[in-house]
């Protein structure tokens, strides 16, 4: 049996149809994976499901080799894993070692060679550290934050959004982001944000839930749901598939 793992379309026109990128040999993947990539929030019993911590961080498989946004059903066999946002803070141990540390700060400063190490150091351990608080995929929030500001915490659009995460100024204050040009209060207003956007759409197969959270992200909810689907707008449909591109990089890269 084999897996496959698909992208969005170069031809931006075409926004409801996929483009296989991989294809996985189950015999390949990790045991908790074999019987499904996706795998239930919980079994039939009620037990929580083991393989749940290992499954959860690839949002980019379950999607069948052709949909639309705007027709697909979540399949009711491969019921999404999804993490809510945590209510605990976690110990480092559970969020990111140093050597973790360090490979992001490696990544991060190749994107901006003007960030010295304790503008990198902070701005990795923040994305690790709310990444897990919100229960999303710390190589999503990597790959967002990339292109909304390509890391410079001084970023401000020509449309008034500021910093790592480019909050505009009514949705930070709705976060309670008291100062978006502070480097930890924008990356946790950010990350909050889009957690709220991606759990919108939790009952979709996960590639679905995070290409439409990242449209609402770039674009709104609004616009969104009024699409039905990403929306016909270039500026988004090439940011989404940007963002989801880099984030499958990462994934089929095995960055920590």
């Amino acid at each position: 049996a084999v897996h496959m793992v698909v992208e969005l379309p170069a031809d931006s026109q075409t926004p409801g149809r996929y483009q296989m990128r991989a294809i996985v040999l189950t015999a390949d993947l990790p045991a908790a994976q074999r019987t499904s990539v996706v795998a239930p929030p919980q079994e039939a019993d009620g037990a929580a499901d083991e393989g749940f911590n290992t499954v959860k961080q690839d949002p980019l498989a379950g999607l069948p080799p052709e949909s639309t946004n705007e027709t697909a059903e979540p399949d009711q066999t491969q019921a999404e894993a999804v993490a809510r946002p945590g209510t605990e803070f976690p110990g480092r141990e559970q969020w990111g070692s140093s050597e973790v540390v360090n490979t992001w700060m490696r990544w991060v400063r190749g994107c901006n060679p003007r960030l010295n190490d304790l503008y990198a150091k902070l701005i990795v351990e923040s994305v690790l550290y709310y990444s897990y608080k919100f229960g999303i995929d710390h190589r999503l929030a990597f790959a967002m934050i990339k292109y909304e500001s390509d890391f410079d915490p001084r970023c401000r659009s020509h449309a008034g959004a500021m910093g790592l995460t480019q909050l505009m100024p009514g949705t930070a204050r709705s976060l309670g982001v008291s100062d978006p040009w502070d480097v930890q209060q924008n990356i946790t207003g950010g990350l909050k944000y889009l957690a709220e956007q991606l759990y919108t759409y939790e009952e979709r197969s996960n590639y679905e839930q995070t290409i439409l959270g990242l449209a609402c992200y770039n674009a709104g909810p609004n616009a969104v749901k009024r699409a039905g689907g990403v929306p016909n707008i270039r500026e988004t449909q090439r940011y989404v598939r940007n963002v989801a591109d880099l984030f499958l990089e990462f994934w089929e890269n095995a960055m920590p």
